[in-house]
């Protein structure tokens, strides 16, 4: 006997709810998950480990990340290293930070951390660098603490990374990518650069670029994320 239409529209339901079940399990199955994510992990420190002590005139030495910054963090890999150049005396600052968890980044957030710490911000500048043709934007902080008789003023140049998404100036993008469930198990990268005592802003435009660069393919990769 055929269905009556009727028929039709009490058995109509049956397959959609099926496929809607079937769509649901797809989905979720096609959600990365913390396994998914380890060998990209496991490859980025491999990466920042790979960043070279010797950068021209420059050498580095690493340098011990406090306890405190480190149970912040809860860092993947992280990569604190000084360098001096033998040509000009000058010192600067390498810090690179990749995390699992991208929220863990704010506590080492330039104005989250040095204000933290009993400094001021005295000015936040965005900032672009081309390095080796690729575009960073960044930002540039000027810290100060002021002290009986004297101050003391910090200039920090930094940006994050968003692993399959690209760099960001600040945390507001870090914690929508937290939120995602595509993305969340890549977690996020920070990197810094401090230079000591006083330096024109080109000065600091070319030891970025040539500190940073040195780093370029670890930061490249965590840049590509599940996406190479």
């Amino acid at each position: 006997m055929r269905p009556t239409p009727r028929r039709y529209a009490k058995l109509a339901p049956i397959p959609l709810a099926v496929a809607m079940l079937c769509g649901m399990g797809v989905q979720t199955i096609s959600h990365p998950s913390g396994e998914d994510a380890e060998p990209f992990h496991v490859r980025a420190a491999e990466e920042i480990d790979r960043v070279s002590r010797f950068i021209g005139p420059w050498t580095g030495a690493d340098v011990p990340v406090p306890h405190e910054a480190v149970a912040l963090l809860r860092p993947n890999k992280i990569l604190s290293r000084v360098y001096d150049n033998t040509s000009t005396g000058r010192r600067a600052h390498l810090l690179v930070v990749q995390c699992r968890d991208a929220r863990d980044m704010a506590g080492h957030y330039p104005p989250v951390c040095y204000r933290a710490n009993g400094m001021s911000t005295v000015s936040a500048e965005q900032r672009d660098w081309d390095i080796g043709g690729v575009s960073i934007p960044g930002m540039r902080y000027h810290f100060r603490m002021e002290m009986p008789g004297q101050s003391v003023d910090i200039h920090v140049d930094n940006f994050l990374i968003l692993p399959g998404q690209g760099f960001v100036r600040d945390m507001r993008p870090v914690y929508r990518a937290a939120a995602n469930r595509m993305r969340h198990f890549y977690g996020a990268a920070q990197v810094q650069v401090k230079v000591d005592g006083p330096a024109a802003e080109e000065e600091r435009d070319e030891i970025f670029r040539t500190l940073v660069g040195a780093a370029l393919p670890a930061i490249e990769f965590i840049r590509a994320g599940a996406d190479q």
